[in-house]
Parts: C-alpha cells; structure tokens; sequence
C-alpha cells in the first residue's frame, strides 16, 4: 500500500508530558514516527478514523488521517494529514492546526472521527503565505484502491 498508518508499540508511554502512543505513517518510500496524544482520543478512536480516513477515498474526492489532537479545553492542536484525490492520484499533506487557525476553522465545533472531515480545506492554496510551494506527496490511486477496497 502507497498510504499506511498504524501502532507500533503494544503499551502506551508517557512522551512530551502525556500519555501517547508510538505509530507510523507510510506514504510511498516516506515513513515517520507518529505520537498520538491519548488524552482525548484513545487508540481505538485512531485506528477507525485511520481506516474510515482511507476507505473515504473510494466515495469521496478528500479525506484526511489524523494523528494527533489534544484536549481542546486544555490546548487547541491538531496534526493530521489530509489527503485529496484527484484524478488517479492522491495529494496528501501534512498539516498542524493550532491557535488562530483552530479558532478560525473549527472553533466550538467538535472535532470528532465522524465531523474531521467537515474541516478538509480545499486544495486551492498549493503556495503558502511566503510564497513557498507547498510540500505534498503523491500516490498513485489504482495502487492504493488495491489495498483499501
């Protein structure tokens, strides 16, 4: 599979402060260590965002994985990669959701594994305010409906 997502260790640990969870994400050669925040999502809450994340791309043009989000009560981040699919390819990138931007997306709208879709932004944007291009990883889409079907 091009899009992979999942635990890496059996027992929680404390990382950063707080009780996590180490996982990985692979997006075709590219891998990274993920530390889920378990304070309010649990594992389980993960895994099926994880998996309905990746089945959503079968029906949907835009989905998203999230890997990480706090008590919103206690500190307003999220960390998730969206994904957008376009043609036979899917565009993923890697997104942080924190302070100004959260109030403005998503506000006092529960942020849930059935509302996260509802905060995908559109893929209109493919610079940043720099001018920079924005990072993105494609995938091609046959090969990862193969796996996720």
């Amino acid at each position: 599979m091009n899009i992979a997502i999942k635990r890496i260790d059996i027992k929680p640990q404390t990382k950063w402060g707080k009780l996590t969870m180490k996982c990985e994400i692979h997006i075709n050669d590219f891998k990274e260590t993920l530390y889920p925040s378990l304070d309010w999502w649990d594992l389980d809450d993960y895994q099926l965002q994880w998996q309905e994340g990746l089945k959503r791309l079968i029906d949907h043009d835009r989905s998203c994985l999230v890997v990480t989000i706090d008590n919103p009560k206690l500190r307003q981040f999220i960390e998730w990669w969206v994904l957008y699919k376009i043609d036979n390819k899917i565009y993923v990138r890697n997104s942080i959701i924190i302070s100004d931007i959260y109030t403005e997306r998503i506000g006092d709208k529960p942020f849930t594994t059935d509302t996260c879709y509802d905060f995908i932004p559109d893929r209109s944007e493919l610079y940043d305010e720099d001018g920079n291009k924005i990072s993105e990883w494609v995938v091609n889409w046959e090969e990862n409906l193969k796996e996720t079907a």
